[in-house]
């Protein structure tokens, strides 16, 4: 594996982009992959509930739209964790010239497969926990993925699964991108 650039630091510690080499018949094949790192006790804790939902997804049969879990793994010299997963695209964030400034939004197609994929995830008895534009990603062959479950809950209610798909609807049409732009508006007029 190779660590290639850093994606962001956050509640479960730092994410990198990286390579992953396989050695398949002879050839080496590279995987584009994401190596999360933990170090603090709550982080890895965070990390291990975001495998377990991992887990709980593939046995209730989503699949797709979500990382590949590759495995996670301990240093036992220094107790740092570390959460191997495969690549799945860009965050909206990320892509925000692309899809998400107002007159260029992503095409019906695009919000409807996030719409089913969250559906998919809610069947499986899950609640992201955490919708925002961070979370949601797009390939370059506009497939959509959603990540970063260390907020997951299981079994949610209808009310809680209900609540995040309006919240993915108010992402998608950029009702909450008018809200912190208006925010940060505010913040620069008031002394």
């Amino acid at each position: 594996m190779i660590l290639t650039s850093e994606i962001a630091s956050g509640a479960v510690g730092v994410a990198f982009h990286a390579q992953l080499e396989l050695l398949i018949n002879g050839f080496t094949k590279g995987i584009p992959a994401v190596f999360k790192l933990a170090f603090k006790a709550e982080q890895i804790t965070k990390m291990r509930h975001e495998y377990s939902i991992y887990q709980h997804l593939y046995k209730n049969g989503v699949t797709d739209g979500i990382p590949t879990v590759f495995g996670i793994f301990d240093d036992i010299e220094t107790g740092a964790s570390a959460l191997v997963m495969s690549f799945v695209g860009e965050s909206l964030c990320t892509l925000k010239p692309r899809y998400t400034d107002p007159g260029n939004e992503a095409p019906e197609a695009i919000k409807n497969a996030y719409v089913h994929l969250l559906e998919e995830i809610h069947r499986a008895g899950v609640c992201h926990g955490d919708i925002r534009e961070e979370n949601l990603t797009l390939t370059d062959e506009d497939k959509v993925a959603i990540i970063d479950f260390d907020r997951a809950k299981l079994h949610p209610s209808d009310k809680e699964m209900q609540a995040e798909l309006v919240e993915l609807s108010d992402h998608l049409h950029g009702d909450m991108l008018e809200e912190e732009d208006e925010e940060d508006n505010d913040a620069a007029i008031d002394p």
